[in-house]
């Protein structure tokens, strides 16, 4: 499975660069963010994914984009998939994909299994609708002919 090192959870970057700077209270800051104070610390200790609403909420909280929240969040999951998740020929690959979760299993990381199963989710879901061989019917723009 391929890893980053240094992988960022955005809840750190929120924890590190906002939270402690300016010494907000995290109880209300969840709470004007509209996310219970569970689910906003788990989001700071990096055990809950950013939802399009709470980044959203972030945004307008400190003047950025939601764009920006969504950037770090799919930037945290990016390295989550295992490169070979990109083949075509692993829609097809039952063992390839068992080996995705089980990697994901071993490695303990409650947000890796859960991407690595929503992944393998999705690429059999989009097989079972034909949507991989209507896209292996288009040319890919940048392979050479």
């Amino acid at each position: 499975m391929t890893k980053l090192r240094n992988r960022v959870h955005p809840g750190e970057i929120i924890k590190d660069e906002f939270v402690i700077p300016l010494a907000l209270d995290v109880t209300t800051l969840a709470q004007d963010l509209g996310i219970s104070i569970a689910d906003f610390w788990d989001v700071l200790d990096g055990q809950r994914a950013l939802t399009a609403d709470l980044c959203r909420a972030l945004g307008g909280r400190f003047r950025t984009t939601p764009e920006f929240w969504e950037h770090l969040q799919a930037t945290y999951d990016a390295p989550v998939l295992d490169k070979k998740a990109d083949d075509p020929a692993f829609a097809n690959d039952l063992e390839a994909q068992l080996e995705t979760i089980t990697d994901a299993y071993a490695s303990g990381d409650a947000h890796e299994i859960d991407q690595a199963l929503q992944h393998v989710s999705s690429i059999r879901r989009m097989k079972k609708q034909g949507i991989l061989d209507l896209l292996n019917d288009f040319d890919d723009p940048a392979e050479p002919d």
